[in-house]
């Protein structure tokens, strides 16, 4: 799996982080947000897809947000420059690839996860294991979705989610200097993962 990190928040200048990879179409990306650095920290995750033209990686960016009362609503975010957003970005994960022969856009995968993901539901794989609905639950789901549809080769989602949070926690120790790595980040517990 192929992973960089960025960071806009940090404010030591050596230490600064950047793509090195720019996302170019067809990829599809798993990313994480820093919401809230060390100690407690919190990522919030989406999908990105870049436009097929794009030589800087600009595309579209979808995920769910609790902005409206804690009620999670899904969202899409076009002409998104994910190698240059103000967002402090973690972890990129190509996690796959929109298939030769399909529409050279993202409505198939939008389409997807926004029809086939019940919000603010648990979806029935993750009962028991999450006490709640969160955009994390979401990017699982849609993780499934689009394995069922073709779009990505995905056995394990949560070893994914496990290897997200691990490069989210490895982008904060390089951004913030702090030993993430010594804190469980492979237990969502353990940390406010939205």
């Amino acid at each position: 799996m192929i992973c960089e990190a960025m960071s806009t928040t940090n404010t030591n200048p050596s230490r600064t982080l950047t793509l090195e990879l720019i996302v170019m179409f067809p990829q599809i990306v798993l990313g994480l947000n820093i919401v809230r650095p060390f100690p407690d920290p919190a990522f919030h995750w989406f999908l990105f897809v870049a436009n097929p033209m794009s030589t800087q990686g600009e595309g579209t960016k979808f995920y769910v947000t609790d902005s409206k009362n804690g009620v999670w609503e899904f969202e899409v975010v076009t002409n998104f420059a994910i190698n240059s957003s103000s967002e402090a970005i973690t972890t990129a994960l190509i996690i796959g690839q929109i298939p030769e022969g399909t529409l050279k856009d993202v409505t198939g995968l939008i389409d997807i996860c926004e029809h086939q993901i019940k919000l603010n539901e648990v979806p029935t794989a993750d009962k028991g294991k999450e006490p709640k609905f969160t955009c994390r639950v979401w990017m699982k789901e849609a993780v499934r979705c689009l394995n069922a549809a073709g779009y990505l080769r995905c056995t394990d989602v949560d070893e994914l989610e496990k290897e997200a949070i691990a490069r989210g926690c490895a982008a904060l120790e390089e951004i913030d200097g702090i030993d993430a790595l010594n804190i469980p980040c492979n237990k969502p517990s353990t940390f406010h993962f939205r």
